[in-house]
């Protein structure tokens, strides 16, 4: 059996893909394996090429590709409200109302809710957005 790729490296797969032959089969079977990575957190879709870099194949031209696209950012969008709502910085902030900063980060919006987090729409959320607080005001 082989042995599984990081996701950072399935993202390069597919970025290299893109640049190049653009194949649905090749593609089809990155997407499949970023799937099921067990390596993808908040951090990793968020904080790096990630994210922007599935979502950009939701307009190709292959359907197994757009359709594997759609599919696994709406997961990626649950696994992050899901962290978002389970992390210390959420619930000091709903404790407090909306006020809270924490570990030099400064609250920039609402946290983020959902009434349905299985909703792949995210109809109906409101997101957290932390800012780096100034030196001046740490």
């Amino acid at each position: 059996m082989p042995v599984a790729k990081p996701p950072a490296d399935l993202v390069k797969a597919i970025q290299k893909e893109v640049k190049g032959d653009n194949d649905g089969d090749t593609l089809s079977d990155i997407l499949d394996r970023l799937a099921e990575s067990t390596g993808v957190t908040m951090e990793f879709i968020v904080g790096t090429p990630a994210g922007t870099t599935v979502k950009g194949l939701r307009a190709h031209e292959d359907e197994r590709v757009r359709s594997k696209a759609v599919k696994l950012t709406a997961a990626w969008k649950v696994l992050v409200s899901k962290t978002i709502s389970s992390n210390k910085v959420a619930k000091e902030i709903r404790k407090t109302g909306g006020t809270a900063a924490a570990d030099g980060m400064a609250l920039k919006t609402t946290v983020f809710r959902c009434a349905d987090d299985t909703d792949p729409s995210w109809a109906g959320c409101t997101r957290i957005s932390l800012t780096e607080k100034s030196p001046a005001s740490r």
